[in-house]
């Protein structure tokens, strides 16, 4: 029985990135309900799903995954942009 699950968490864990990219919330739920399972067999399983499909994304989000880095880069323009908008204004009075 353990075998098995763990072949089936390993599975979910290689496909994962296909199945994030069409609903992470279902991603979270499953790697939720493998891990669960692992801890705490059947209650676990169910326990684990919920947690994971309710609270994944925040989990993962707190972890450091699914950041969007173009963010920061178009943070970054957007200052020096400022500045140099500020640096002219500063010059012409």
């Amino acid at each position: 029985m353990r075998q098995v699950l763990a072949v089936a968490f390993i599975a979910v864990a290689l496909l994962g990135p296909t199945v994030a990219a069409a609903g992470e919330r279902v991603f979270d739920g499953a790697v939720g309900a493998a891990s669960g399972a692992l801890v705490g067999g059947p209650i676990g399983l169910v326990a684990g799903g919920v947690v994971g499909f309710v609270a994944g994304p925040n989990i993962s989000h707190g972890l450091g995954f699914h950041r969007h880095h173009h963010h920061g880069y178009y943070g970054h323009q957007a200052a020096a942009a400022r500045r140099a908008v500020r640096e002219v204004r500063s010059e012409n009075q």
